[in-house]
């Protein structure tokens, strides 16, 4: 797919420490979650603030490029906006005024924070597998009793969405970027996308990111995708009887092409390594 993946607009905002992921992408879910998803078709996207590491795009790591452009383009922006035209003439004609008394830090958090809610971050792993992969089982689909689903997206869905698929940055260390919201939400890009190395690289996440997020009240956005992507579901060691026959019961309800979706049940070896195993329905 390489760059074709998202529009000539977008590619663009890509810097060079930015890296575009083609595919497959792998979400480890618990089981509740996955009948909802697979049931509706659709998949979930977070804003940075609602998710679990405190780390992750931490707004301290943000600041001005150049505070007083920053301050003449907010007041650019302000005598712009439609208003009473007696309080634009006092706005402009008390310039010098209004920027002695601007609070520049007070303004670029609430401006920071309007555009944090509108950035859409939904995660997957490149793989399902791998020796470290284990951890991801019992994080994320609840001691192995959940699935893994694999996901196909093709790269019109991607680019009618404004999706971009992006590897995330492990570092050793968390950088600092200086912004002014030329590119607006785009320019949280690189902030958006780096994590801890020693903490998180076993994850070898690839995210979806979406800059024109309109959240509900919880902070998530669930578009719906075609079942069609749905290309795997790799049941956990510990995913019961039960439950499987349930996920299989939604994918029949529901229309998917059963003949097109391959299944596998994560087996623990001799080795005590887990491997998939095929299902054959």
């Amino acid at each position: 797919m390489s760059e074709a993946i998202i529009s000539k607009e977008l590619q663009q905002i890509l810097s060079e420490e930015i890296k575009l992921y083609e595919g497959p992408f792998y979400k480890f879910i618990d089981f509740e979650s996955a009948k909802i998803s697979l049931s509706l078709n659709n998949i979930r996207f977070s804003t940075p603030d609602t998710l679990n590491d405190p780390l992750e795009c931490c707004t301290e790591l943000l600041k001005i490029k150049d505070p007083e452009k920053f301050k003449e383009d907010t007041y650019r922006n302000l005598s712009k906006r439609e208003m009473n035209p007696l309080k634009k003439i006092g706005l402009i004609e008390n310039f010098p005024k209004y920027m002695k008394l601007y609070n520049v830090k007070k303004d670029f958090s609430k401006i920071l924070s309007n555009s944090i809610r509108e950035i859409g971050i939904c995660s997957f792993s490149k793989h399902y597998t791998k020796d470290t992969d284990y951890l991801l089982w019992s994080h994320y689909t609840k001691g192995h009793k959940g699935i893994c689903i694999e996901y196909d997206f093709d790269s019109k869905f991607l680019q009618e969405n404004r999706f971009i698929p992006i590897l995330v940055n492990y570092k050793n260390q968390l950088d600092s970027y200086e912004i002014d919201f030329k590119k607006g939400s785009n320019d949280l890009l690189p902030w958006s996308v780096q994590k801890l190395k020693k903490i998180w690289a076993y994850e070898d996440e690839v995210r979806l990111i979406n800059y024109n997020l309109q959240p509900d009240c919880y902070g998530k956005y669930h578009p719906s995708i075609k079942k069609a992507f749905v290309s795997k579901i790799i049941f956990g060691c510990n995913c019961s009887k039960a439950n499987m026959e349930c996920i299989f019961k939604i994918l029949s309800d529901k229309k998917y092409d059963l003949k097109k979706i391959k299944f596998e049940k994560m087996k623990l070896n001799s080795e005590q390594k887990l491997k998939p195993k095929e299902i054959i329905l």
